[in-house]
């Protein structure tokens, strides 16, 4: 993908023009790629939630910890 110019997030935060904030989170339970609890805690605190956000969550099961960062969209 890198070849053709994509940009793949894994665990990160993407501060776009205009400051909309893409987050990718691979943190789930049992998960086997190593993405522990606290990597999502420490991604989601980086939000600044004054601007828009879109949260790109395999597993999306911490919607009321996102809305308190204040996520816009899960």
């Amino acid at each position: 993908m890198k070849d053709v110019g994509i940009t793949v997030l894994r665990n990160e935060l993407k501060v776009l023009p205009g400051g909309l904030q893409l987050l990718e989170s691979m943190t789930r339970p049992g998960a086997e790629n190593g993405a522990k609890s606290e990597d999502f805690i420490s991604l989601i605190a980086r939000v600044d939630p004054s601007q828009p956000s879109i949260l790109l969550y395999h597993q999306p099961i911490q919607f009321e910890r996102t809305a308190r960062a204040g996520i816009g969209l899960n």
